[in-house]
């Protein structure tokens, strides 16, 4: 069904990163969710008005909401897909995280009413009347709910659609949310307590912390949130599988919304190599990675000595003591420069997220156990967390 309805109404499907399909994908979503969460308020509210159930009633006005939310996903995509422009060079992708945060805020609000709500309920109890009718029509929820939990999910994982994730989220939880709803009404007259109420409050809860991840979700994109490792792996296997590529390192990512990805490296190649073909080397990667992964990147390059027998046995000798002290750390960029009474050494150490050391006892302790294999070597070490950078030049008393 869902295939069917990507086919019917997605012109170019496959065409993922074209700003038209996602706008198809998004108004499909859209369109389906509206007329799905219309459908579930109508008949949930005349089962509640039956059976005055406030926990219906509420799944009811959830509902609603959601239908709601359809049309700011609408909005969101409508906006986000607007070209860049003079004080936009970027372009407007982040809106889709800004309607996102919006639909996490609408949620927790609804939640917060339903709590209130059945607070009211427990204090001014009202008899909940079941029929097999209202069982049937809370099972049917469900079974649309998980329907839409896995449409959504499609649709967000096919056009990697932040607003279209969030309201898969919604829609898991509203399966949950009901899933208690028909539970209370079953066991109610069993142990001849009214449970609705209550559950009433497991609901709002529940749907509280929906719209609560949703938001700090958003929130942390916004801000600026650390690639994931497995988008990263994508990126570097991309890089280093071009021949010419013998290593690269600071790579930087910059997301600005979905389809805006902009990134910078740096990408070391043989410094004998003729920097034409080098510069036509860099100038391909960067035009095949826009086609093969969306992303719009700039490369450095870092011109590196291969074949000198000096210099990589005292890179061999320096990495060795820069794992003794941590490793986690790693080097980079790293070349000599002799001087008349000394062999400027100079290099990049990289440290891992985690590390919380001190980045001046890291160089400090480096140094100590340089200047014990070679007194003739004086560092310049330039420390890169988290793609800021600190120079370290070692203390002439050392």
């Amino acid at each position: 069904m869902i295939d069917f309805l990507i086919s019917k109404f997605v012109r170019n499907p496959e065409k993922v990163n074209n700003i038209d399909t996602r706008n198809s994908y998004g108004n499909l979503a859209s369109g389906v969710g509206i007329c799905i969460n219309l459908l579930l308020f109508s008949i949930k509210l005349i089962a509640g008005l039956l059976t005055k159930s406030v926990a219906i009633i509420a799944d009811a006005v959830n509902n609603l909401s959601d239908a709601g939310s359809s049309l700011i996903m609408i909005v969101s995509f409508k906006l986000s897909s607007r070209p860049a422009d003079k004080e936009h060079p970027f372009g407007h992708a982040r809106m889709e995280y800004l309607f996102s945060t919006l639909v996490g805020v609408v949620i927790i609000f609804v939640g917060a009413q339903l709590v209130l709500e059945s607070i009211f309920k427990i204090r001014n109890a009202e008899e909940v009347f079941f029929t097999m009718r209202t069982a049937g029509i809370l099972l049917v929820s469900i079974a649309l709910k998980l329907w839409l939990y896995f449409f959504y999910t499609k649709i967000s994982r096919k056009i990697d659609s932040d607003i279209v994730k969030a309201t898969a989220t919604d829609s898991i939880a509203d399966v949950v949310s009901t899933s208690v709803v028909l539970i209370s009404l079953v066991v109610s007259p069993l142990i001849g307590i009214n449970l609705d109420g209550y559950m009433g409050i497991i609901v709002g809860i529940l749907i509280i912390k929906a719209g609560w991840d949703i938001l700090s979700d958003m929130i942390s994109k916004l801000v600026g949130e650390e690639i994931s490792e497995e988008y990263e792996g994508k990126v570097k296997e991309f890089i280093l599988g071009c021949e010419g590529i013998h290593g690269i390192h600071d790579l930087i990512v910059h997301d600005y919304g979905p389809g805006h990805v902009f990134a910078t490296v740096h990408a070391e190649i043989d410094a004998k190599e003729d920097i034409m073909k080098s510069h036509e080397l860099c100038d391909r990667i960067e035009n095949e990675i826009i086609e093969e992964l969306g992303i719009q990147l700039t490369i450095h390059m870092d011109p590196l000595i291969l074949d000198d027998p000096k210099i990589n046995a005292a890179l061999e000798k320096i990495e060795g003591i820069v794992k003794e002290v941590d490793e986690r750390l790693s080097i980079h960029d790293f070349r000599m420069v002799e001087s008349y009474n000394r062999t400027n050494v100079i290099f990049d150490v990289e440290m891992s997220p985690e590390m919380k050391t001190d980045p001046e006892e890291i160089v400090e302790e480096i140094n100590n156990r340089i200047i014990v294999a070679n007194p003739r070597y004086y560092t310049f070490i330039t420390v890169d967390k988290h793609h800021y950078h600190e120079v370290f030049e070692m203390d002439e008393t050392e």
